[in-house]
């Protein structure tokens, strides 16, 4: 076990009943490849047995320090540039470790205790901070705020499970989780009052499978009616269980058009598919899933070879907030493609808009959560959490 990954033991009455819980620590990965950041911090400190710029007169112990860091990696050192003093400090360590009473890096505000880890060229920026209060920045950015609290809670429980698995499966990394699309969308905040209760009242609550073990939790905006096996989306063998969701197509927004002509498509195409000089003549179904999504499809060329491409591969390469699902129909009108679709998202898990419909209905997050995950239960998070 890494020495971020902490579980820290503390009790509170549950019910009446004293339940032992575990605090834990994540690992966010908020920038990367930077070659150099402004940091204004109070109460700043550099954690290192010792270093040079304890004691020099860049002042880096003082109340407050605004900075410029640089990494250089043929010297594979650090240089802290004191914007008051115009005096450098340099330290010789392949990373940096910090941490402050508040910490803001490129005027962002982060949390107070910070990594910055050297690659070849540059480094990542990698914020270290209690997975109750990641959750309040996850939730401030996953989940439009006027949503019910009801469906925050929900929201709160499949995020804290999605970021427990991806915790538990990167102690070997030097980070856990994304700050974007690729894991969770994050933002250091102190969230609202909403957002503040539905985590609190929902602490350390994570979703299991029948063993006892972290269930496989996904998310998504807008299934378009009926959301989707996670081996449909992923090509991996992983079965969560499908569920019909009507209130989703009945979203004025959850209906979209998507319009790209043949010679765009075409050239967006050509790399990853190996066109050549060939020009998309059609496009034809070539596999749909259960649900009825396009699971592939088949590019018909001008030079009558075809190739085959996964819906969720070209949602990628065409942008997802264009093609915003693979559930949809396509036709051609002259030089142009036209998808018609329903739906945002990979349409896998949680429903956040179906979520949004069951709680305005009356439905609690209990409820809300064992809708789209009906083979999984609440459960407490516990030092003894496993993996499948």
């Amino acid at each position: 076990m890494n020495s971020f990954f902490k579980f820290i033991l503390f009790s509170i009455l549950f019910f009446g009943v004293e339940v032992r819980l575990w605090a834990v620590e994540v690992r966010v990965r908020i920038l990367n490849e930077q070659n150099s950041i402004t940091m204004d911090a109070e109460n700043f400190r550099i954690i290192a047995s010792s270093h040079r710029c304890q004691n020099s007169l860049v002042k880096v112990k003082a109340l407050k320090s605004q900075m410029i860091i640089r990494y250089k990696p043929s010297q594979n050192s650090w240089s802290l540039l004191n914007l008051a003093s115009h005096q450098i400090c340099e330290i010789n360590s392949r990373n940096l470790k910090f941490d402050a009473q508040r910490m803001f890096i490129n005027r962002k505000q982060l949390p107070g205790k910070i990594l910055l880890l050297s690659h070849k060229f540059n480094f990542d920026v990698i914020a270290v901070l209690d997975l109750e209060k990641y959750l309040v920045g996850v939730l401030a950015k996953e989940m439009p705020a006027g949503f019910p609290l009801e469906a925050f809670k929900a929201q709160a429980i499949a995020s804290r499970s999605y970021a427990m698995k991806k915790i538990m499966k990167s102690q070997e990394r030097e980070f856990d989780l994304e700050s974007g699309v690729a894991d969770q969308m994050f933002e250091y905040t102190s969230g609202t009052a909403k957002i503040q209760t539905a985590v609190e009242e929902t602490k350390s609550l994570v979703l299991e499978n029948q063993k006892g073990h972290l269930f496989s939790v996904y998310y998504h905006a807008d299934c378009g009616g009926r959301t989707e096996e996670p081996s449909e989306v992923w090509g991996s063998n992983e079965k969560i269980g499908s569920v019909v969701d009507d209130s989703c197509p009945l979203e004025s927004h959850s209906s979209w058009n998507f319009a790209i002509s043949k010679f765009e498509l075409s050239a967006r195409l050509r790399v990853i598919l190996q066109l050549g000089d060939a020009q998309i003549l059609s496009i034809e179904d070539f596999e749909n899933t259960s649900s009825g999504r396009k699971k592939s499809l088949k590019f018909v060329l001008d030079d009558h070879s075809t190739r085959i491409i996964s819906g969720q591969q070209l949602r990628n390469i065409l942008g997802f907030e264009k093609l915003k699902s693979t559930l949809f129909a396509f036709n051609q009108h002259g030089a142009d493609f036209v998808f018609e679709g329903k739906g945002h998202g990979h349409g896998v898990g949680m429903c956040q808009w179906g979520a949004r419909h069951l709680a305005l209905s009356g439905e609690a997050y209990p409820n809300i959560l064992k809708h789209y995950f009906p083979r999984a239960n609440l459960a407490r998070l516990q030092q003894n959490t496993k993996l499948d």
